[in-house]
């Protein structure tokens, strides 16, 4: 007499989880606190809160620069360094202690960069950072110049 009670295939023991790396779960725990209604800077930073008015549902794939939304703040703004870009919120109160770069919310983290979908903070207000600063503008008087051929 065999010591099982069925004749069975050894079972394979699952895969290990896939290990994510540190900024997909920075990414998922921010994504996690828009719906929990926190702003992500709060997970960095004492006493930013999420703006009213701001939608509680936003998400990735949402329009950048809608109303309420840090990509329409103008305190947000894109820091360029080592020929990359970051985007920061560079908001500053007089009583606020100075950090290394002058500013309470910015540092050379991945975990002060503002995501321009983001939900706005309390300290929002509405800026023209729709356009990056090196972007060509439109001049009226352009199109009144003559054309000029080779």
């Amino acid at each position: 007499m065999s010591e099982a009670l069925f004749d069975m295939a050894p079972i394979a023991p699952p895969p290990p989880p896939e290990k994510e790396s540190a900024d997909r779960r920075r990414t998922r725990r921010q994504a996690e606190a828009v719906q929990r209604g926190v702003h992500p800077l709060a997970l960095m930073f004492a006493g930013v809160r999420m703006h009213p008015e701001a939608d509680r549902s936003a998400a990735s794939s949402d329009g950048r620069y809608l109303p309420y939304r840090c990509g329409s703040c103008r305190f947000r703004e894109v820091a360029l360094y080592h020929n990359r870009s970051y985007g920061k919120c560079f908001w500053f109160r007089g009583d606020q202690p100075k950090t290394a770069d002058g500013y309470p919310r910015v540092s050379h983290s991945a975990a002060s960069d503002v995501r321009a979908w983001w939900p706005a903070c309390t300290d929002y207000e509405p800026g023209d950072n729709q356009l990056s600063p090196d972007a060509a503008r439109w001049i009226p008087e352009a199109e009144q110049m003559p054309e000029v051929t080779a």
